[in-house]
């Protein structure tokens, strides 16, 4: 990585790809925050805060984390051709248990956020 080019750092691809998320986020942080409707509904104000999060962390995560395996080779189409090659259920498979890792382990981050 050259010197003067940041954009390909994990951090900015992740803010690039999941900026939405990130926005959703703020909102729900924000209302929950305000006492008009934590005094409305409680602690329940927090619960979509700490899911998204944990949505966030889980996202982070795999961007960190891939950016120099799987992720590089998508984008130079090597792991599009592999994942073409296996079954539908194989691709069902690793998709599910490589999501469910890493939201266990933002939900790990996000429990030790709320305590």
């Amino acid at each position: 990585m050259k010197p003067t080019d940041m954009t390909n750092l994990p951090l900015f691809n992740y803010l690039r790809r999941y900026w939405l998320l990130i926005a959703v986020f703020s909102g729900f942080a924000i209302m929950a925050l305000n006492d008009r409707v934590f005094a409305l509904v409680g602690t329940f104000a927090y619960a979509p805060a700490l899911v998204t999060l944990a949505a966030l962390c889980a996202l982070l995560l795999r961007n960190v984390f891939n950016a120099e395996t799987s992720d590089a080779d998508v984008d130079n189409g090597l792991y599009t051709d592999a994942w073409k090659a296996l079954s539908p259920i194989e691709r069902v498979r690793l998709t599910f248990w490589q999501w469910i890792a890493y939201f266990l382990g933002a939900c790990l981050i996000v429990a030790a956020i709320a305590k």
